[in-house]
């Protein structure tokens, strides 16, 4: 940032480490709370770090349409990689251009009114089980089910096999690979090479997800 640029409005945050203990323990609320306070264009201090947060239409549009030329990923991208990939949220350049000419077609117009139909037959199929469920007088656990009606319209349109029925292990897998991504990033000192009990019960997320790939891959 040049000296004469003012700098935008935001939380002060503690000495040092400044916003880093907020987006830590609760992140949602952190960035939240600074758009309703500071507007559209927030600064945060996390430790060494300055953070820009940018909540207005036209400052995403500068920076993701108009001059995404002049922007990469940024700091601790490499820690998410692990765990999602090197696909299109996290590849950059000229790897992203092809992965995203690649992937495309899957998003014609036409392909996404049959997406459409393959959705509205998923949650009617959800609402019959609830209404069952309701019948007999069972509890839903509503999160179980956004799951496995994510993965069943995932699978039916996009991959053309349906996996709903590892929605339980799955969710559970994905939730504790987030959490260890999440604290993975926040971290000081990544010791992911190390058999720590964390790191090892990691691998088995990542190893039943990549499982699950390879059970569709095989099966088409």
């Amino acid at each position: 940032m040049s000296p004469s640029v003012k700098r935008p409005p935001g939380p002060r945050g503690k000495l040092f480490l400044g916003s880093l203990p907020e987006r830590r323990s609760r992140p949602l609320k952190l960035y939240m709370d600074g758009a309703l306070d500071h507007g559209d264009v927030v600064f945060y201090k996390m430790g060494p770090l300055n953070v820009y947060l940018l909540n207005g239409p036209d400052h995403i549009k500068h920076v993701l349409q108009d001059n995404q030329k002049n922007y990469f990923k940024g700091v601790g991208y490499e820690t998410l990689e692990p765990a999602l990939g090197n696909g299109l949220l996290l590849s950059d350049g000229d790897f992203w251009r092809r992965q995203r000419k690649l992937s495309q077609p899957a998003f014609h117009r036409q392909r996404l009114t049959g997406f459409a139909t393959r959705m509205a037959e998923c949650t009617s199929e959800m609402l019959a089980r609830w209404s069952a469920q309701a019948e007999r007088g069972e509890r839903v656990d509503v999160a179980r089910e956004m799951m496995r009606l994510t993965m069943g319209i995932v699978s039916r349109t996009l991959l053309t096999t349906d996996v709903s029925g590892e929605a339980d292990a799955v969710g559970e897998a994905l939730a504790r690979l987030l959490e260890e991504t999440n604290k993975r990033l926040l971290s000081v000192l990544r010791l992911t090479k190390l058999p720590t009990r964390r790191n090892l019960q990691f691998n088995r997320d990542l190893k039943l997800l990549n499982d699950l790939v390879y059970k569709i891959i095989r099966e088409k």
